[in-house]
């Protein structure tokens, strides 16, 4: 585990990478684009499981960035995925 590093993982039993990488992956990591303090996302999708790693600049308060994350991956909930 790296402390400026905010894990993501999703699952979606019976979807193949390509439903995983369209359905999940790829709006996750739009709507974490531009999150101040957001040095890099990174991802892998897979048969039922998306992960998506989020890498915060040199001495960014991890615990904020995480509820940050949180937070956006409610609001997107709320408008995609319902």
């Amino acid at each position: 585990m790296n402390p400026n590093r905010v894990y993501i993982n999703v699952s979606y039993p019976g979807a193949s990478p390509k439903e995983i990488e369209e359905g999940i992956t790829t709006k996750i990591e739009e709507s974490l684009n531009g999150i101040q303090g957001v040095k890099e996302i990174t991802s892998k999708s897979s048969e039922n499981i998306s992960s998506i790693t989020v890498t915060g600049v040199e001495g960014i308060d991890v615990d904020k960035m995480h509820v940050i994350c949180e937070i956006f991956l409610i609001l997107l909930e709320d408008t995609h995925f319902h």
